[in-house]
């Protein structure tokens, strides 16, 4: 069940690509897999995974990633990257299905990807953003956590009007404060993000 939600997910992220009209835009989530999608994968089930043939596949963006902290040893007031974490709530604390969210303060610059959806099944009536991998350097990441960073705006009204009508995709350097990241298979929006100011749209 939990791969089931994770596919429709991801299927649902990839439809920003060829929808009605306007020209194609590639997602950088080609570099992704199912389970890099899936915040809520464990360390457990990885290693469960590695001992079956091509079940492990490559990470290379782990690599781009510079502010990594540990959600389990984190403190309040520790500062990651050019954020500092504000709050931590551990939605459960059994090592095998650790889940936590935890919310970052700091204004940051970051590129990627954008698209407006209208009442999707997942997403609803929402703008979500993926970072392109310069901007992976930029966002605190969890260890515990090796999906590919996306995430919907908290200030949904501000951000459709910043990145335009229903239906709009495309490239855009923004910055951003409040970052909460949802470690939980139960947060189906990804992470959250404040829209503060679109810098450049394309």
């Amino acid at each position: 069940m939990k791969h089931v939600v994770v596919l429709v997910l991801l299927a649902a992220i990839f439809l920003v690509v060829g929808c009605g009209g306007t020209p194609d835009i590639q997602l950088d989530l080609d570099k992704a897999n199912i389970e890099d999608l899936d915040r809520g994968s464990s360390e457990q089930e990885d290693n469960k995974n590695s001992d079956k043939e091509g079940q492990e596949q490559p990470k290379p963006y782990l690599d781009k990633i510079e502010h990594y902290f540990n959600a389990k040893e984190a403190q309040l007031g520790e500062t990651v990257g050019d954020m500092v974490i504000e709050s931590i709530v551990y939605l459960d604390s059994d090592p095998v299905n650790f889940e936590a969210v935890i919310k970052l303060a700091g204004a940051v610059t970051i590129s990627g990807q954008y698209a407006h959806y209208e009442n999707h099944e997942i997403l609803g009536n929402s703008v979500i953003f993926i970072v392109d991998e310069q901007s992976l350097a930029v966002l605190p990441q969890l260890k515990q956590d090796e999906r590919y960073i996306w995430f919907s705006f908290s200030n949904q009204d501000e951000a459709k009007e910043a990145f335009g009508k229903v239906g709009s995709k495309g490239t855009a350097t923004i910055v951003v404060d409040e970052y909460q990241i949802n470690f939980s298979k139960n947060y189906s929006f990804g992470n959250m993000a404040k829209l503060v100011e679109v810098v450049e749209k394309k």
